[in-house]
């Protein structure tokens, strides 16, 4: 496929060509971006003359086994190119300024080919160079000379860019523009050159905004802006004291809050996070990118990964700029604005905000503004919807703040349309596992400071595992949007619809790692060993369910063999292995125990429907009807999916049942259904099943017992409390320690999806049953409840 590639160029090019190209493949590290397997029918197409570029080309093609830049192009038996590249700009004058006054030869030549016959398959490729991802900023003549979004290129430019940006080079390769799809004809060759040309320079527009992002506001600038907008103005004129201090609070909240995005700040970090992650993590691994990278040719991109860690937007950030994608602006808590750290965290592209503020009506106006400009902008940003770090593993409910002002901002005039791109992040290994654990069992949260960098170094040389990004499928914020004339009222329902479908698209990519196998396989067996024979008996159970509706969801699963997760498990220090009589057993870790219901939480929500569906039929002995199972269910799924954020289909409960008689779990007969006895293997594990989704139903029973024994209307706070009571009392006396346990707002959250569900209405702080649908759920949800929390709450309630 490759051949002899020099001799096509000049004598004098020939000689350039091999040192520029050893010296490349010697020092130059370049990452690719976008599809990067040609076939026999591409054309590379470089947006300006430049030896080193086509070098850096024909080494990258060359490393992939692909179709070079000098490899031959045969488009008939009379027509065949020697190279099967151009350059789109050429350079005039006296000073080589690139312009488009003449075209290349290469493609004139293809456009007279074909008024004779159609190139089948023939596809223009855009491939953009970056040596260095330095963004313009305004008032910076150097920072303009230098910047690859500048048209002109000056040979110093390259020779500065091998020595300082030789290990930050992206090959971005866009989309082809397939000859066929141009339409052009015979009598409109001028036309058709530039349509072609046309073309390309708004795919290399593109390209250059996907990886640099847009020029970069002068600080000051644009502080000046915001503080002067109409917005901010108006509501500065309508606030109570005198002007100037409000203007004067309007511009500190705008210095406050801004980013101050800096190059070097980011390859400093870039270095540093690498060298830190090689030492702590054993890879970082990135599942559908290219989802992102296609999306970035669209849409400004908003990410709103999980937020399990301060891990989590170093490690997103990190990645996206490692892969050659634009470095998106990154919301921060103000806690993180510390000495030292803040600065820098600000010159990596951070912005601050406040926890709260809606008593602040001037700083809420300056932040909405600063996020609108930024949009306008086309800067990517990234946000964790959840507010802040979720200490039970399991998604918090949504912020709308931010959401509010994102889709606000979509009302207002931007150039291009926003997107959200769900991300989920895991982990086989927390840093803060300890720091949940405290937290949750009481302790006070312990203020950020400069010495926790100094403790983190600790970490390094221990085994944290791996971790994975995840891409789910993007959000368009266009069908969210309403206008002017709603109420209230219809905007929260709106915006809180929004942050439903964010948290289900974050799970519904969700990758089940090594540690929520183990954390799934052993819901309730932490302080019981198990062989190791049964032990890989459940992982294997474990992973043959989630596959069974592989088809219907977006779920990503480990490859390891049960074998295989049980020696990195042990290696992290999730379990341990000892030898008894009977062979190898294995146990949970005991420091890990604590921990190990976060991880189960990540990744409950893949397992929720079918559990439910055992957990309503193990306690029962006789078949019941298949309709009875599906309603029962139904009834009863809304609030699980809503307690683990996840989204159903109409058929799922019907699906779910039929797999779970495949693999050999239920047995169904003339309509009827039930557990299948006869298989002693499938017992054991429909046990293990059935306890992951045991805690969340025990919660839900003990709520409508609460509120059912008010008869109809009860304080919401005197349901959270009676609740907490009982669920206390419950897991003293089964000797069960959960995150959940600990965790003050989980009868709140189940309130609130009642309420959604029209199960009960609020009134203030008054709770109204809605007596027919409760006691409903009451009485079908009671076989399936443990009897020592049936007679618990009996006597609790009488």
């Amino acid at each position: 496929m490759r051949g002899v590639q020099h001799n096509k160029l000049s004598l004098s090019r020939r000689w350039s060509y091999r040192l520029i190209r050893f010296s490349a493949k010697l020092f130059l590290s370049p990452i690719n971006v976008g599809e990067s397997y040609f076939d026999e029918k591409t054309v590379f197409v470089l947006r300006t003359r430049s030896l080193t570029d086509l070098a850096l080309l024909d080494i990258s093609t060359e490393i992939n086994n692909n179709f070079g830049p000098f490899d031959s192009l045969s488009l008939s038996e009379h027509h065949r190119e020697k190279s099967r590249f151009f350059f789109l700009e050429r350079t005039e004058g006296i000073f080589q300024r690139y312009t488009m006054q003449s075209y290349s030869k290469r493609l004139l030549r293809l456009i007279a080919a074909s008024q004779e016959f159609s190139p089948s398959n023939l596809a223009l490729v855009p491939v953009s160079i970056f040596w260095g991802r330095l963004a313009a900023k305004e008032r910076s003549l150097i920072r303009s000379i230098f910047s690859e979004r500048r048209g002109i290129s000056f040979g110093i430019r390259r020779f500065v860019s091998f020595f300082f940006n030789r290990k930050d080079i992206v090959i971005h390769y866009g989309s082809p523009i397939y000859w066929q799809s141009l339409q052009l004809r015979a009598d409109t060759a001028n036309r058709d050159i530039r349509k072609i040309t046309r073309l390309l320079r708004s795919q290399f527009k593109r390209e250059h905004h996907s990886v640099l992002g847009p020029t970069l506001p002068h600080r000051p600038t644009l502080i000046r802006h915001i503080t002067s907008s109409k917005l901010v103005t108006n509501t500065i004129a309508e606030a109570e004291g005198h002007k100037n201090r409000l203007l004067k609070h309007a511009k500190q909240s705008a210095n406050s809050i801004t980013s101050s995005m800096s190059y070097p700040s980011i390859r400093f970090m870039e270095v540093l996070l690498s060298w830190f992650w090689k030492r702590v993590y054993d890879g970082v691994d990135l599942y559908n990118l290219s989802r992102t990278v296609e999306l970035t040719k669209t849409h400004t991109i908003i990410y709103t990964p999980s937020h399990k860690s301060h891990v989590d937007y170093l490690v997103l950030s990190h990645a996206l700029f490692h892969n050659g994608l634009m470095l998106p602006l990154v919301a921060a808590g103000n806690n993180l604005d510390m000495p030292l750290i803040g600065p820098l965290l600000r010159r990596g592209g951070a912005f601050f905000l406040r926890r709260t503020f809606r008593d602040d009506p001037i700083y809420q106006t300056v932040f909405s503004e600063y996020l609108y400009r930024i949009f306008r902008e086309g800067h990517s940003v990234e946000y964790f919807i959840e507010g802040g770090r979720s200490r039970t593993g399991k998604l918090r409910r949504p912020s709308m703040g931010m959401l509010s002002m994102s889709v606000e901002s979509q009302s207002r005039e931007l150039r291009r349309p926003l997107a959200i791109m769900p991300v989920y992040v895991g982990y086989e290994r927390l840093i803060e596992s300890d720091a949940y654990i405290s937290e949750l069992k009481g302790e006070s949260k312990k203020k950020e400071s400069i010495l926790d960098v100094v403790r983190n170094l600790r970490l390094i040389g221990k085994k944290l595992g791996r971790v994975s990004l995840s891409f789910g499928h993007p959000i368009e914020l266009q069908k969210y949007f309403l206008d002017s004339t709603n109420s209230n009222e219809v905007w929260r329902n709106r915006i809180g619809e929004l942050g439903r479908d964010v948290l289900h698209s974050i799970n519904a990519c969700a990758h089940v790692n090594s540690a929520n196998l183990i954390a799934l396989a052993m819901p309730e067996d932490a302080n019981r060993p198990l062989s190791e024979s049964t032990f890989k008996e459940r992982i294997t159970n474990t992973k043959n369910l989630i596959l069974a509706d592989k088809k219907n969801h977006d779920f990503l699963l480990t490859d390891d063999t049960a074998e295989e997760i049980v020696s990195n498990c042990e290696l992290l220090g999730l379990i341990q292995r000892s030898i008894s009589n009977d062979g190898y057993q294995i146990s949970i870790d005991p420091k890990a125990a604590p921990i190990l219901p976060w991880y189960r939480n990540n990744s409950i929500h893949v397992i929720a429907t079918p559990a439910l569906i055992i957990n309503l039929l193990i306690k029962r002995k006789k078949p019941i009807p298949v309709t009875t199972i599906t309603e029962l269910s139904g009834a009863i799924l809304p609030f699980v999916c809503r307690e683990f954020s996840f989204a159903t289909k109409t058929d799922d409960i019907t699906r779910w049942i039929h797999h779970l008689t495949d693999l050999g779990f239920l047995k169904k007969h003339r309509g009827f259904i039930q557990i299948n006895t006869q298989n002693e293997a499938a017992i054991h594990f429909i046990s293990v099943l059935s306890k992951n989704i045991s805690p969340v139903l025990n919660q839900f029973f003990i709520t409508i017992a609460v509120m059912l024994h008010a008869k109809r209307k009860i304080l919401r706070t005197q349901v959270v409390t009676a609740s907490r009571v009982i669920h206390k009392k419950f897991l003293s006396l089964t000797g069960i320690a959960t995150l959940e346990s600990f965790y003050s707002d989980i009868f709140d959250d189940l309130l609130e999806g009642m309420i959604d569900e029209n199960v009960v209405s609020i009134d203030g702080h008054n709770l109204t049953i809605v007596d027919r649908e409760i006691t409903y759920l009451f009485f079908k949800t009671r076989s399936s409840i443990d009897a020592r929390l049936r007679t618990l709450v009996r006597q609790s309630l009488t």
